[in-house]
């Protein structure tokens, strides 16, 4: 019906509704790649060692679900790179770049221009920033025991360690209480070889233990993940968190090579009521047969 300003409405109905809004969804590989060639960036044989380098690099880490999530350094070179080299990591900038590869690679324009005239701006400006960009380290509330400078809080090659800010007139350096976590955990931890404690180390590609008694022993061990569920292969060994080398989370024995048992999916520990395989977690956190002929799921 037609309504004017002044009519007075009958109340039929209220019908309160509450809706939150749901963050977008973490990119997994393929979903990453999907973006970057709709923005032409890359070209596909640049996608797997771009991925592969931000995963080696500890800027990202894979979930269980295989999505792609940001570390602490990751998120600390990307807001450094965005606050000073906005132009370089515009999307616009590197889709840009790549048209202007491709035309060289297609003999339309030469390459020295090209490089020339990114390069020369480029350099001036990374030459300002390196005198401009102060180093941020967070400042713990305890001094250097042997010099009584700051302790700070540094990023490493292999992650974050305690450091004094009087460095380098003083080499002090201390264990981060994540690491001294570490060390408590695997306290108990012998050497096979000499009988000497192994100790927590980092290296480029994490965590590992040492033998306490290097150099006169090297020996190391990979620190394991233990899901708590026996082989159901080789009856003796344990199924941990492992990863390929592309970054892949998967799943297997820790006697390999000895037993080659691998998922790619958690187990949970069940086994299958059908063919007595392990279950295992889907993406959406609902169990199925790990064994592939069998379709059980619940």
């Amino acid at each position: 019906p037609k309504l004017i300003k002044v009519d007075n409405l009958e109340l039929v109905e209220v019908s309160p509704s509450q809706k939150s809004t749901t963050p977008p969804p973490r990119y997994s590989e393929a979903s990453l790649v999907k973006v970057l060639e709709e923005n032409g960036i890359g070209r596909p044989s640049t996608y797997a060692p771009t991925i592969s380098t931000i995963i080696e690099r500890k800027y990202v880490e894979k979930n269980e679900e295989k999505k792609l999530y940001p570390l602490e350094t990751g998120l600390l070179v990307n807001d450094m790179l965005v606050e000073h080299f906005p132009e370089i990591v515009d999307i616009n900038f590197t889709a840009t770049i790549e048209k202007d590869f491709d035309e060289i690679a297609e003999g339309k324009r030469k390459w020295p221009p090209v490089i020339k005239a990114f390069y020369k701006p480029f350099s001036s400006h990374l030459k300002a920033k390196e005198k401009e960009v102060e180093k941020k380290h967070e400042k713990l509330d305890r001094k250097c025991p042997e010099c009584k400078g700051e302790l700070i809080i540094k990023f490493g090659r292999f992650g974050k360690f305690i450091a004094c800010s009087n460095y380098p007139k003083c080499k002090y350096t201390e264990k981060t209480e994540e690491e001294k976590k570490a060390d408590e955990l695997h306290k108990n931890e012998t050497c096979e070889i000499c009988g000497a404690p192994m100790t927590v180390k980092r290296g480029k590609f994490g965590a590992f233990l040492g033998c306490s008694n290097f150099p006169e022993c090297k020996n190391i061990k990979k620190i394991e993940n233990k899901t708590g569920i026996k082989c159901p292969k080789c009856l003796e060994g344990d199924i941990v968190e492992r990863k390929s080398k592309k970054g892949w989370i998967f799943y297997g024995c820790n006697q390999y090579p000895k037993c080659d048992f691998a998922l790619w999916n958690k187990p949970n520990g069940e086994k299958c009521p059908k063919c007595q395989s392990l279950l295992i977690f889907t993406a959406k956190n609902k169990l199925k047969c790990s064994n592939s002929e069998c379709k059980f799921e619940k």
